[in-house]
């Protein structure tokens, strides 16, 4: 299943399905990134241009890696060559994707598994929310 990294829609699926295999959200994650993108842009007063540049330099690393490792390894190497990603703004998004590379390359590795959110999990949101 792919989700976002709600906390209890994780809990409730797996007290259900032992052994479930958990992929994160790549829109969310690029999403988190986009916001930060933007507050880089309003500091450092960058173009368009090179935010959609750089956006596009994480979104393909992100889809293009098949491993916690070679994700991780991508990160390190935009960090090396873009000074953007060494910014403070980016430190905790990147340390996340760093921590759980495994969950966000998981739909490489298992059949069946998005890269972006689940039916499920949105009507868990809904279901929260009404309550």
């Amino acid at each position: 299943m792919t989700k976002d990294k709600w906390k209890a829609s994780t809990n409730a699926l797996k007290a259900i399905f032992h052994k479930i295999w958990i992929g994160f959200c790549h829109r969310h994650c690029l999403k988190k990134f986009r916001q930060a993108l933007s507050e880089y842009q309003n500091e450092s007063e960058i173009s368009h241009k090179e935010v959609n540049r750089l956006y596009k330099i994480i979104k393909i690393a992100l889809e293009t890696a098949s491993s916690g490792v070679g994700l991780k390894v991508k990160i390190e190497s935009l960090q090396m060559h873009e000074q953007a990603f060494r910014h403070t703004l980016f430190r905790t998004i990147i340390e996340e994707v760093k921590k759980n590379a495994v969950r966000y390359t998981v739909n490489k590795n298992r059949n069946g598994i998005k890269k972006t959110t689940s039916l499920v999990d949105n009507f868990l949101k809904v279901v929260k929310r009404k309550l």
